[in-house]
């Protein structure tokens, strides 16, 4: 609680760089820095991952459900197989990547956005329910699972 998140895409490495480029001349960010009222606790970087999803971008969402998990492999093909299972529950959009910078660098991240809490929980009681998601709990290691409250 009296945190912010901040999550932004690039199509790559160079656009994050404009990114930091922007941040660096920026006065007003400069100032909100250096009034020690904000300040950066983590930054990571995500490789994303090609997984189908028919993403609502119609609704604002309320919530994201961000996952993180150890794996041995980056198991796409698993994670596709349940796409559905989320998108059924009322998911609104799913991105899954491997982080390869930071603490829990090549772990995976499952990044799914809702429209309430409802859903969230209609979600994870369907996943409970399904073969594939308990078999992948034996090869996936969840080492957080946090529900952001999205303000916009």
């Amino acid at each position: 609680a009296g945190s912010l998140a901040l999550f932004q895409a690039y199509e790559g490495m160079g656009g994050f760089e404009k990114a930091l480029d922007v941040y660096a001349a920026s006065s007003d960010y400069g100032a909100m820095m250096a009034s020690g009222k904000v300040s950066v606790v983590l930054r990571n970087l995500v490789k994303m991952h090609a997984v189908p999803f028919d993403q609502n971008v119609a609704e604002t969402p309320k919530f994201i459900v961000l996952t993180r998990a150890a794996a041995p492999a980056a198991m796409i093909d698993t994670v596709t197989q349940l796409a559905p299972i989320f998108a059924d529950s009322g998911a609104m959009t799913l991105r899954y990547g491997t982080l390869v910078t930071g603490n829990n660098a090549g772990n995976r991240l499952l990044g799914v956005t809702y429209p309430s809490m409802t859903a969230i929980e209609k979600t994870y009681d369907a996943l409970a329910a399904d073969a594939t998601y308990q078999s992948a709990l034996s090869s996936f290691n969840v080492n957080l699972r946090a529900i952001v409250r999205v303000l916009m």
